[in-house]
C-alpha cells in the first residue's frame, strides 16, 4: 500500500449532518505546497487536530520526502474561521537527518500554546527506498 500524497479537509456548520470540501492546508506538493509557503514535500500523512478554546483549528501533518533528500517534519496550520481556510504551514518539529517520528497527539493548552507529544526514531534509515525487506 503507497503513502498518501496529501490530506483532504472537509467543514460542516450543521453538527455534521453535511459536509463540504475545502482547500486543505498545503502539507505537501499536491496541496500546493512549495518552498516558499512550507509546505514542500513528497507526502503528507497522520493527520491530527485540535481546537483552542477561542475555536481556532490546529492540524498537523507528518510531511515526508521519501524518494528525494529523504527527510521528515510535523508541520502545523491554523484555522481561525472554522477550517473554511487555513495559515500557511510551518515546521512545528524537525527530527533532523536521518530520524522520524510518530503517533503525533496534538493539543491545545488553555493559554494557547501548542502541545505535540509523539515517539521519536533516531538513526532511521531510507536506503531501501522505503521497501520492507528490500
Amino acid at each position: 500500500m503507497a503513502a498518501p500524497h496529501g490530506l483532504g479537509t472537509a467543514v460542516s456548520t450543521d453538527a455534521g449532518a453535511t459536509w463540504t470540501d475545502v482547500t486543505p492546508p498545503k502539507f505537501s506538493r499536491c496541496a500546493g505546497g512549495t518552498a516558499a509557503n512550507g509546505g514542500d514535500c513528497e507526502r503528507s500523512s497522520d493527520p491530527r487536530v485540535s481546537f483552542a478554546p477561542n475555536g481556532d483549528a490546529y492540524p498537523i501533518s507528518l510531511s515526508v520526502n521519501l524518494f528525494t533528500n529523504f527527510a521528515t517534519a510535523v508541520l502545523v496550520s491554523k484555522s481561525t474561521d472554522g477550517g473554511a481556510t487555513w495559515e500557511s504551514p510551518r515546521i512545528s518539529y524537525n527530527p533532523g537527518a536521518n530520524n522520524s517520528t510518530l503517533g503525533h497527539q496534538i493539543v491545545v493548552r488553555p493559554d494557547g500554546m501548542l502541545v505535540d507529544v509523539f515517539t521519536e526514531f533516531l538513526g532511521f534509515k531510507n536506503s531501501d527506498k522505503g521497501l520492507v525487506g528490500g
